[in-house]
Parts: C-alpha cells; structure tokens; sequence
C-alpha cells in the first residue's frame, strides 16, 4: 500500500481496540521503509513526515533489517516474551580437536541458547504490507 498517515492511526486504532494501551504500542519496520516514511509529508502541505523523529504517529518508532521487507508492525512489544530453557541457560562449548586453529592461535567455540518466544496477545499486532 502506499502507507500514509491515515493507515498508520488505522493501525494504532486495531491495536488498540484488541486491547493495547499506548504505553506499549511501537513501530517496527526496515530501514528501507523508515527512509520512505521520512521523505513522506504526514499531510499535503504539512510540514511534518509519517515518520519524523523516531515516531510515527506519536509512538516509537524502530528500523530493524530483522522486519520483513516493504512492511511494518504496529503492537504492544511488552506482550512479546523470551523463554529460556535448559539448567545452565547459555552453554560454551569449546573445541579441543582443531590442530590448525590451535597452531595459529584460534579458539573455536560456540555458545548455545535455547528459548522460545511467545506473543501473548498476537490480535493486537497489526501488520502492513507491500509498502510502497
């Protein structure tokens, strides 16, 4: 879509009437849609941006490579958490049978961490799509 200020409040207002409050609410997109957003007036003639100093739409608003390309989404990040598994939590795991590595030098480790993530109230997260 060609995502304005129009769709962004749209999109505040879904997350909210699923049961967020603004407090939680913030922006996720990729840093490709975060420079169309900038360049983007927030109304014809204003002087503001859909996305203008780190908001959009009055809440927070983040850039992340990790989002899904020509997409954003809106929702209650503190409704989003981190499982951790296992007794020690995070192993390292260092291997002692690599000769070249130890000629040079080189440590080869690993650190292993298991967790699941769990989104607690996924109604309240709002995506948009094809942004152009």
């Amino acid at each position: 879509t060609t995502l304005a200020r129009a769709g962004v409040t749209t999109m505040k207002k879904l997350s909210a009437e699923a049961g967020a409050t603004d407090l939680e609410l913030a922006f996720v997109s990729t840093p490709a849609v975060r420079q169309l957003l900038e360049n983007r007036e927030s109304a014809t003639g204003n002087a503001g941006f859909v996305w203008q100093g780190g908001a959009v739409a009055d809440l927070p608003a983040y850039a992340s490579n990790e989002c899904p390309a020509a997409s954003m989404l809106c929702g209650p990040w503190s409704q989003v958490v981190l499982g951790q598994w296992g007794p020690p939590g995070i192993t390292l795991e260092i291997n002692p049978f690599d000769p070249a590595g130890f000629k040079a030098g080189i440590i080869q480790a690993r650190m292993i961490l298991t967790a699941d993530m769990a989104v607690l109230r996924p109604s309240a997260f709002i995506k948009s799509t094809s942004i152009t």
